[in-house]
C-alpha cells in the first residue's frame, strides 16, 4: 500500500465503510473485531477485510500472528534517504517478585 489516510468520524448518526488489506510476514491464526460483525477473505498471510454499519463504539480489529515473538524488520527506501522499523513482541514469563522490567533504547548514533 503506497497511500494511506485516516479521517475523523463523529459516534453514531451515519454509517461508516471500511476496508483494509493486510500483507502479514507470518501466517495469520485469527482476525476479529470484538464488537462488529466482519467480512473477511484471506489466505495465510494476506487478508482483506471490510465493514460497514453505523459506528456506536469504537472499532477494533485484530490480528493474531502464528509468530508474534519473532522480531522483525522493514526497510523503507525513497530516492537517497532510508528508514527502518523493527518490531519486536517478547515472550515474557516473569516470577511473583518481578514487578519491573526496563527495556532501553539506544538512539545516540553512535554506530552509524
Amino acid at each position: 500500500q503506497l497511500t494511506t489516510a485516516s479521517k475523523a468520524v463523529e459516534l453514531g448518526g451515519s454509517t461508516v465503510h471500511f476496508q483494509a488489506s493486510l500483507k502479514m510476514p507470518f501466517n495469520i491464526n485469527n482476525i476479529f473485531s470484538p464488537g462488529h460483525t466482519i467480512s473477511v477473505k484471506r489466505t495465510d498471510t494476506i487478508c482483506s477485510v471490510k465493514w460497514s454499519g453505523e459506528l456506536r463504539e469504537d472499532f477494533s480489529l485484530h490480528v493474531q500472528l502464528a509468530e508474534i515473538h519473532r522480531p522483525r524488520m522493514w526497510v523503507e527506501r525513497n530516492g537517497e534517504s532510508e528508514a527502518a522499523m523493527l518490531t519486536f513482541y517478547p515472550d515474557i514469563c516473569c516470577s511473583e517478585g518481578i514487578k519491573r522490567i526496563s527495556i532501553a533504547v539506544d538512539c545516540s548514533r553512535s554506530l552509524a
